[in-house]
């Protein structure tokens, strides 16, 4: 009987052990899990600078009462049928470009960015091209107008809306364009061989200069390679309507005949663009 009772006393000791520490370890705190990264944060103000090309389209139209002949010349029989409308032209160029940006990004979720941009550069931008026009009565005469159009600075203010894959970010933008060109023109004339009179058409060498206004749209990609720093590429098409420039004057006879008079000529010139940059931002990381 005392074996009896000492192996229970035992097999007691034992189980009440067994039950204290299975009570241990249900009552033992979680060991702390260490938090993942968190995911990259476009927001804030960003400055930077962008190198690249620029790829240019000028449409001049045609001038109208240009005199191309002068009246007088009709009234001899020189000219019988004098023409006055130069013809338009289109011209084509490119060049390089580089400024600077400043932009304001705001991260609405894990996915969307919105932002706004402003940017300026300076381009070698230039267009050149020569139109022609021969006297149809085949007297020999003959008018010609050589256009260089230099697009000297551009500039933009744009929307922004991003998708983010963490710390890469694909976007569409567009707003406002902003231009500012200077156009040189030569304008030459041929006197038919047997003109008894060679008076002074539009002739000789005129430089204007004009700002532009219109919009712009594109997309680009930028990545972040370091909290402050991110690279990009970007493309826009940018259309800056059509402005007027100044290419000269033309003598013309007044509604009498008896005088002659200088009257400014005038060309309307319609400019587009598209431009591709690489893109470099300092960034104030949230």
């Amino acid at each position: 009987m005392s074996r009896s009772i000492g192996i229970a006393v035992a097999g007691g000791v034992w189980l009440a052990g067994v039950m204290a520490a299975s009570a241990a370890d249900l009552g033992a705190p979680a060991a702390p899990v260490a938090p993942g990264p968190l995911p990259f944060n476009w927001s804030g103000f960003y400055i930077g600078g962008n190198i690249g090309g620029a790829w240019g389209h000028n449409d001049f139209a045609n001038v109208a009462n240009a005199d191309l002949f002068p009246p007088f010349l009709a009234i001899t029989g020189v000219v019988p049928d004098r023409f006055t409308t130069l013809p338009g032209i289109a011209t084509n160029g490119n060049g390089f470009l580089g400024g600077g940006q400043i932009g304001l990004n705001w991260q609405f979720d894990e996915l969307i960015v919105f932002g706004i941009e402003g940017d300026v550069q300076a381009t070698s931008l230039k267009t050149a091209g020569n139109v022609t026009a021969v006297d149809p009565t085949g007297t020999g005469a003959s008018f010609s107008a050589t256009y260089a159009m230099n697009m000297e600075w551009v500039a933009t203010v744009r929307a922004r809306v991003g998708v983010t894959w963490d710390r890469l970010m694909v976007y569409a933008t567009g707003g406002a364009a902003f231009g500012g060109s200077q156009l040189t023109t030569l304008l030459t004339r041929v006197d038919p061989p047997a003109s008894l009179f060679n008076l002074p058409g539009p002739t000789g060498i005129t430089s204007s200069t004009g700002a532009e206004t219109g919009w712009t749209a594109g997309a680009g990609v930028e990545w972040a390679f370091t909290p402050y720093l991110s690279l990009g590429v970007q493309y826009l098409h940018i259309d800056l309507g059509s402005q007027t420039l100044a290419i000269g004057t033309t003598s013309t006879l007044n509604a009498a005949a008896t005088t002659i008079l200088s009257v400014p000529l005038s060309v309307p010139v319609k400019t587009t663009m598209d431009q591709a940059s690489v893109r470099l931002n300092w960034r104030w990381a949230q």
